[in-house]
């Protein structure tokens, strides 16, 4: 499995830029697209000490498709990431930063009941909105106003038994440093397996997910984790594996949850088991243009056994939206984190004007110097009070 996975790389690293350049002129019949965003953003925040930040992100984005008879299709993809940032912290030199990185680039093939796709691209699932037990494949800011995300290297495939019935299957190589809520990274050489049953249930769906993958303890970089036998012992690797259950129905308000129980299989761990839980509800309140309503709330443990009453501190967090369309270009929005083990708030305001390519995001934001809710690969420019200025154009 580790060989074929390394090889369909390989082929997909040299395949896909050749055949975005020759496939236009070749077969006329392919449809090129050529699109993406262009971020500026300005930022001032006050953490400890003043900081301003100066950035600008740049997204193309590049695709073929083909539509083949009786609902069959090929598609493929090709982005990149580019951005830099001039950071002036208020007591030291500017710190710039600057990057060009792969994106997306995938290769699919579907028709009416079936779907697969190989390459960087994202992987998302899940019923809940801005905590999410099953954020394991992307760090998906519900703040961020143009939703970036880290692809993963993998195979998924999906079939669609039914109408609300389908069933997922993916391989994921090559993703070593950690993803999602992931706190040690993958072992490297070394294929992540899983799948996804979502069904209908009355008038929503459930769905049961597992995901299994080898990881890798670094002392140099885990010296102080408070949560090992004997944090002495050196590096180590681990198996794990991740089990979930979510749901969402429509029953006048909406409803959902999600329960994930990961297991560290590793003496090394004083608490193998890790629970996370959300449950959430949402409605539109008709008020005006209608004040949509959205709460959920969080919880996440450590323990020694599945059902253990044993257990390492909790974390607890309220989260709370609104959002309100104020007018056809104008849009206000607010998020408030509770978290209820430190007795925190984190607060976020958005106004946003969106025409048909450009969007202004103006956001006020007020969190603790210690971020605790996302890990952001890059930074992140909530932290402390201020604020952010975002224009974006999409072309």
């Amino acid at each position: 499995m580790e060989d074929f996975i390394r090889k369909l790389a390989r082929i997909e690293k040299l395949f896909f830029p050749i055949f975005f350049l020759l496939a236009p002129p070749l077969f006329p019949s392919i449809l090129f697209e050529n699109h993406g965003l262009v971020a500026s953003s300005f930022t001032h925040s006050k953490s400890g000490s003043s900081s301003t930040q100066i950035g600008i992100r740049f997204l193309p984005d590049f695709s073929l498709s083909h539509n083949f008879s009786n609902s069959r299709s090929l598609e493929g993809e090709i982005s990149f990431n580019t951005y830099f940032t001039a950071n002036f912290p208020s007591s030291k030199e500017p710190i710039l930063k600057g990057r060009i990185k792969p994106y997306r680039l995938s290769l699919k093939y579907s028709s009416s009941r079936f779907e697969t796709r190989i390459g960087l691209q994202k992987i998302s699932f899940g019923s809940a909105s801005l905590i999410r037990p099953l954020m394991w494949f992307d760090r998906i800011d519900p703040r961020d106003p143009i939703q970036l995300t880290d692809g993963v290297y993998s195979l998924l495939i999906r079939t669609f038994i039914a109408k609300k019935t389908n069933l997922w299957f993916w391989v994921l190589y090559g993703n070593e440093d950690p993803k999602g809520w992931e706190v040690f990274p993958t072992e490297r050489k070394s294929p992540e397996l899983g799948f996804r049953n979502q069904i209908p249930v009355g008038k929503g769906e459930l769905a049961f997910s597992f995901h299994h993958r080898k990881g890798f303890f670094h002392k140099k970089d885990n010296s102080d984790n408070i949560f090992l036998n004997s944090p002495s012992n050196g590096d180590f690797k681990f198996s794990e594996e991740r089990y979930a259950l979510d749901g969402k129905w429509d029953i006048g308000v909406g409803v959902w949850f999600e329960a994930v129980f990961s297991n560290q299989r590793s003496p090394n761990f004083i608490y193998p088991w890790q629970r996370s839980f959300t449950a959430g509800i949402d409605y539109t309140f008709p008020i005006g243009n209608g004040v949509h309503f959205l709460t959920e709330y969080f919880m996440n443990d450590l323990s020694k056994k599945l059902f253990s009453k044993e257990k390492s501190p909790s974390s607890q967090f309220l989260a709370l939206s609104l959002s309100y369309s104020a007018s056809l270009l104008d849009t206000l929005s607010a998020i408030i984190y509770y978290d209820s083990k430190n007795r925190n708030f984190y607060n976020f305001a958005r106004w946003q004007r969106n025409y048909d390519r450009w969007s202004i995001n103006l956001i006020a934001f007020s969190n603790p110097e210690e971020f605790r809710i996302y890990k952001i690969p890059e930074g992140n420019f909530f932290t402390g009070k201020g604020f952010l200025l975002m224009i974006v154009y999409n072309y």
